[in-house]
């Protein structure tokens, strides 16, 4: 069974992607999750995450909190049970958002033990956007902004390059699937879809080209 990580900066389009493939694969034996979310800790950790201003030691840990619950509750025994799952966010958002774009060199140690508490993804997702034209698409689709959306360009750059840096270092164990995210989001479905599909036996495509 296939673990694949959607992954991608502010405005990327990865929630909107994770909705069209669940419509997509409807019956296939898929389990999708957010990260942080679906599982009921995972959603109140969400929750202060988003909204609440905190150290940045006390982000990091929260985030990896979230994903252990969210690996031992939901994810493993999905995997266990023959089920594909599909992540939106992991491992890699912690690197480039919390150590990269945070500063914090100091957690990367920790950051690369705590990898062995989760399940490693069999395919990345990657969702390349210009932070200036996600940042533009997060203000105009009037939901409410939290507060990693507020923070400045130059942070947002910085992800960029701490999910350059990560996938850089695991390339050589793990499949990383770039789509260029700049694209309308009709033909970023369809290479995500063509991507996915041959993972779950899948031959028949909603979106056809």
């Amino acid at each position: 069974m296939s673990l694949i990580a959607i992954e991608g900066g502010e405005g990327a389009g990865k929630s909107a992607l994770v909705k069209a493939l669940s419509m997509e694969f409807t019956g296939y034996p898929i389990t999708f999750v957010q990260e942080p979310g679906t599982t009921a800790l995972g959603r109140e950790v969400r929750n202060l995450l988003m909204d609440r201003e905190m150290s940045l030691g006390a982000e990091f840990f929260l985030f990896l909190a979230a994903r252990a619950q969210l690996a031992e509750e939901i994810m493993v025994p999905a995997l266990k049970k023959g089920r594909h799952v599909v992540c939106d966010r992991y491992c890699a958002s912690t690197f480039a958002y919390q150590i990269v774009g945070r500063g914090r060199r100091d957690l990367t140690e920790t950051f690369l033990r705590a990898q062995e508490l989760f399940p490693m993804p069999d395919r990345y997702i990657y969702l390349v956007v210009d932070p200036s034209i996600g940042l533009t698409r997060k203000e105009g689709s009037h939901q409410a902004l939290n507060r990693f959306d507020q923070e400045s360009l130059d942070f947002h750059r910085r992800i960029g390059d701490g999910y350059d840096e990560f996938f850089a270092s695991i390339e050589d164990t793990v499949h990383v699937l770039r789509i260029d995210a700049n694209i309308p989001e009709g033909e970023v479905h369809d290479a995500a879809i063509d991507i996915i599909a041959p993972l779950i036996g899948a031959s028949k495509f909603a979106f056809s080209k």
